[in-house]
């Protein structure tokens, strides 16, 4: 099954395996973890101004929801640095 879906995802362009890399970086942990504060970072943008633009009505559940992801991508550059240092 896995096999298949490999295939099914290098059909529409994606890869993965040894094949991907940058040619012009050599990829290393402390890259990385910049990349993943950089996007993580965008994305806490993002879902603090999705929260303060909710539209009125917007569910508890919803707004819990998104609370929730605020907190955990804040939480996602501390969690990989722990996790790189072993």
């Amino acid at each position: 099954m896995k096999l298949q879906n490999t295939k099914r995802m290098e059909e529409v362009g994606w890869f993965s395996g040894p094949r991907v890399k940058l040619k012009n970086r050599t990829i290393t942990a402390e890259y990385i973890l910049q990349m993943i504060s950089k996007h993580s970072a965008e994305a806490l943008r993002n879902l603090v101004d999705a929260y303060d633009n909710r539209p009125e009505g917007l569910s508890a559940q919803a707004q819990t929801e998104l609370f929730e992801a605020i907190e955990r991508i804040t939480e996602l550059p501390q969690t990989i640095r722990s996790i790189s240092r072993g």
